[in-house]
């Protein structure tokens, strides 16, 4: 039979564990969002980027996608 301290510490690392897992998936999914962003990009025309992004070309745009996914990891 584990002592109340050992079972303290059981909980511990299984709460360490579930939170790196989920840190994982968020990391994981950003990633996802930022690739589907990226395709949705590179299927619209220099003007519409622009225009949807407020900026002066497509690459202006791919940038502050990838910084913008970047800073929120």
């Amino acid at each position: 039979m584990k002592t109340l301290l050992e079972r303290i510490f059981d909980q511990f690392e299984k709460e360490d564990r579930e939170a790196q897992e989920h840190d994982a998936y968020l990391s994981e999914q950003r990633e996802s969002d930022m690739n589907a962003e990226l395709a949705e990009l590179e299927g619209m025309s220099e003007e519409e980027a622009c225009s949807f992004y407020n900026v002066d070309n497509k690459d202006e745009a791919s940038t502050y996608i990838r910084e913008y996914y970047e800073s929120i990891a």
